[in-house]
């Protein structure tokens, strides 16, 4: 028995529909690579509408707090002021050091929880202080001093994480902030 013109007709309508669906979803999916910009464009059209995501659908995974490595340094004069280690050396928020820098609190935060303890009231920092994570820190808050000025930080350095709390959604329009110092330390020059 042969097909009827009405079914061979209809099934090479939804072969080239598939054809043209897939087409301009994978040039939409892959636009940073080489393709005409009419297909470009067309695609767009096509595509953004039905899976573009503007987050109203999924909700973000908003991270639970915001940290900022903070230093001072003692010289002859005393403690200077608390500083943002990047802001302070010249780096905006979106640069490749304030990036360094974020690393650098993801391992100082890991620290913190693991390493930091409490005995006879008082905070023990042993492990972290210890940890590769604080050296780091304290060599990128040194380094960075020295490109910028041309001189030493000073005899000690001591080291902060701020931490920038992100309230739940609906619950308050503030942040809260939280400080967690660590002992001074002697510089490594």
């Amino acid at each position: 028995m042969k097909p009827s013109r009405g079914i061979l007709f209809f099934t090479v309508f939804l072969f080239l529909l598939a054809v043209f669906h897939f087409g301009l979803t994978t040039i939409y999916n892959f636009s940073y690579l080489k393709w005409p910009s009419f297909l470009k464009t067309v695609a767009m059209r096509y595509s953004a509408p039905l899976f573009h995501q503007n987050w109203k659908m999924f909700a973000p995974d908003i991270a639970a707090y915001h940290t900022e490595l903070e230093y001072r340094a003692h010289a002859d004069s005393g403690w200077s002021i608390w500083q943002d280690v990047s802001a302070s050396n010249g780096f905006g928020p979106r640069s490749r050091v304030e990036y360094m820098e974020q690393t650098i609190n993801s391992g100082l935060a890991y620290q913190i929880a693991n390493n930091v303890y409490t005995r006879d009231a008082r905070r023990v920092f042993d492990g972290a202080v210890h940890s590769f994570d604080f050296r780091k820190a304290a060599y990128f808050t040194e380094e960075l001093y020295e490109r910028k000025t041309g001189k030493r930080l000073g005899d000690s350095l001591q080291l902060r994480v701020m931490f920038r709390f992100t309230p739940k959604p609906g619950s308050a329009l503030s942040t809260q902030k939280s400080y967690l110092e660590f002992p001074a330390q002697k510089t490594s020059r």
